[in-house]
């Protein structure tokens, strides 16, 4: 597995291995691995677990779904699906392959999840493909709970993750990107990367690893910048001739 600091750093990460796993694909493929990024319990699966696409199904299927954003502008927004089966291991530790349908809109995203307006255009695709189901009712509730489109698994492709999503995990071998835009001379990088180390079990490997060295902190300044200050000598009103012996004191 991958670690990186930032969901854009895992996006290139994952573009770079799939590029070399399946060049020219631009879709999603037999044998990708993945990570579930939002709880599913249709299919029993919770954010943060990891899985393998087994087959392909169908192409992708175009959804477009009008509706009006938090300012009343009429938007349209297009929603991408796919018939596939998965495989996963359950709560025994046993491989069980499942078959979903699964949502692309977030698997080559810089962000982690779906954004509010498409999560609102899942919602509202529901309503339009059941216009006789009105909201609230025990029909709507039965219906929503097992639409195939509304429930469709979240997912991202799983080579490279995030720290946050990778606690709790454990693999034999982790590559590390210690990068970071922020500044690492802080306490909450060192955790991130304790956490990021202790995902290892067996060989780790790390890219941009942090350099700390004497005076790495240091700023050097000009010294002609430095602004001059008199010599300045306090002394007390009782001077204790024989300490002070050899001094000359002047009135100017």
């Amino acid at each position: 597995i991958i670690i990186a600091f930032s969901n854009k750093s895992v996006q290139l990460y994952n573009t770079a291995v799939r590029d070399e796993l399946f060049p020219g694909s631009k879709s999603i493929e037999k044998g990708d691995l993945f990570l579930v990024v939002r709880n599913n319990y249709t299919y029993s699966l919770l954010n943060g677990e990891f899985g393998k696409i087994i087959d392909i199904r169908s192409d992708s299927e175009k959804r477009n779904v009008t509706l009006r954003d938090k300012d009343g502008k009429v938007i349209n927004k297009n929603l991408y699906f796919r018939d596939v089966v998965i495989e996963v291991t359950d709560e025994n530790d046993v491989s069980v392959q499942i078959e979903c349908k699964i949502i692309e809109n977030i698997l080559d995203s810089k962000h982690p999840q779906l954004s509010s307006n498409k999560q609102r255009a899942l919602y509202v695709l529901f309503k339009n493909d059941n216009p006789g189901l009105k909201p609230g009712t025990p029909l709507f509730k039965k219906a929503i709970e097992a639409d195939p489109y509304f429930n469709a698994l979240h997912i991202k492709y799983g080579y490279c993750i995030t720290c946050h999503k990778a606690q709790g995990g454990e693999w034999d071998r982790v590559i590390i990107d210690f990068k970071t835009g922020n500044n690492p001379y802080n306490v909450s990088y060192f955790r991130w990367c304790y956490t990021a180390i202790t995902r290892c079990k067996k060989h780790l490997y790390a890219l941009n690893p942090p350099q700390y060295r004497p005076l790495g902190g240091a700023q050097f300044v000009e010294t002609n910048k430095l602004m001059e200050k008199d010599s300045m000598i306090v002394i007390n009103d009782e001077i204790d001739d024989e300490k002070y012996k050899g001094f000359e004191f002047h009135n100017d």
